[in-house]
């Protein structure tokens, strides 16, 4: 699968999934979570719009970023409790 944008901003990603953008979770060797998102026309637009202070209802970014943060945290102990009892 070719994605198009890699990121470890989770406010900027909780803003591109409120647009309406899948996110993936990828863990790195170092264990860090980032944030990949598929290739899409619109994500430039996305992006142009988060940088420069774009109308955003705050209670739905708030429930995206929340969610993003969740599977994030999820995914990091998923991997720390791996071969653990």
């Amino acid at each position: 699968m070719e994605y198009a944008y890699e990121m470890s901003d989770i406010y900027v990603s909780a803003f591109l999934v409120h647009k309406g953008l899948l996110a993936h979770l990828k863990v790195l060797p170092s264990g860090k979570v980032i944030f990949v998102f598929p290739p899409s026309d619109k994500i430039k637009q996305f992006l142009n719009e988060f940088n420069n202070d774009g109308d955003v209802p705050v209670d739905s970014y708030v429930r995206c970023l929340r969610s993003l943060r969740g599977r994030m945290i999820s995914l990091k102990n998923m991997g720390t409790n791996r071969g653990q009892r």
